[in-house]
């Protein structure tokens, strides 16, 4: 247990020290990254004004996430998710008020995320500190430990590069397709959305894979991480089955939700079936890439992302166009 407490405080100070980094260096590259994206103009000065607030809002995002995967580790998931939705019912509210009823276009649209961010980080932390009895907190256990960081960030640091190998293969992919019309980065903006919140199913089940195997790996119990990865790759299969078949059928209707130019939507339907075909593949590695993380493999699950989200999509994009 000390050596448990000693470890969530240490990442407790890097998710503090991180969040911090992360606001001021995003406040300061933000008009050149939307320069280098080549934003329009007429959406420039609400693009900056959105990201600067959503910036602002870093801090309470990663240490929302910190507790609830303290939480989730401690073997409650549920009520991180509990949390979640009233944060999310609450964005959706606020969305209404500041875009709506004070016309505060998109700055209220990110106001609303980031006041709904907050308020899933106090119910966290209020039931972190005051209400969680198997994680006592403890301010001794807040000194930082060299020994403790390394094996933090040893597992930490492939994560990181794989959530930003995301955001850099969004970005040549639009700059690909930008280079073709802009129908075609309108349309995979619209797919990518619709993947994105399939493969959140898989996420879902990672986060509960990881615990799970790796309670068995600290155990050096192997038959039971054999069973976790069995599981944990059936079920996500076929979750991921249920989603092609459901993506498949309703393309159309998902596509028509937004409004789409004729030629837009036949883009955007044709994607979906095309992309579909792969969630099951992509289930399967975001499962996987789980279990390396529970058994101190950061590098193979780095390697995993990479060759997922970069080294064989980009060249493949590039060609395809």
């Amino acid at each position: 247990m000390k050596a448990m407490r000693k470890t969530v405080g240490n990442a407790a100070i890097l998710a503090i020290i991180m969040s911090l980094i992360m606001t001021v260096l995003g406040m300061m590259a933000m008009k050149p990254l939307l320069g280098i994206m080549k934003t329009p103009d007429d959406i420039f000065k609400d693009a900056y004004a959105y990201i600067m607030v959503i910036c602002g809002g870093i801090a309470a995002q990663m240490l929302y996430n910190f507790l609830s995967s303290v939480l989730r580790a401690l073997g409650n998931s549920k009520v991180p998710l509990y949390f979640l939705i009233l944060a999310a019912l609450l964005n959706i509210v606020l969305d209404m008020v500041f875009i709506i009823a004070f016309h505060m276009g998109a700055a209220g649209a990110a106001w609303a995320t980031v006041l709904g961010q907050i308020a899933s980080l106090a119910l966290a932390a209020v039931f972190h500190f005051r209400l969680n009895r198997e994680l006592p907190f403890r301010r001794k256990a807040l000194r930082l430990r060299r020994s403790i960081v390394g094996e933090i960030y040893s597992i930490g640091v492939p994560a990181i590069i794989a959530q930003g190998a995301m955001s850099v293969m969004n970005y040549c992919v639009n700059l690909i397709f930008g280079s073709l019309d802009s129908s075609y980065v309108t349309a995979y903006g619209i797919v990518y959305k619709i993947q994105q919140f399939v493969l959140f199913a898989a996420f879902g089940l990672r986060d509960a894979i990881t615990p799970i195997v790796s309670f068995s790996y600290g155990m050096q119990n192997a038959k039971r991480i054999r069973e976790g990865v069995r599981c944990g790759l059936l079920y996500t299969s076929v979750l991921m089955l249920v989603c092609t078949a459901a993506v498949e059928i309703l393309a159309q209707p998902l596509a028509g939700i937004f409004s789409l130019s004729v030629g837009t939507m036949g883009l955007c339907v044709t994607g979906l079936r095309v992309l579909a075909v792969s969630f099951v593949f992509a289930g399967a590695n975001i499962a996987i890439q789980g279990v390396f993380q529970a058994t101190e493999g950061g590098v193979q699950s780095l390697l995993v992302s990479l060759l997922r989200q970069l080294i064989f999509v980009l060249p493949a994009a590039w060609l395809f166009a």
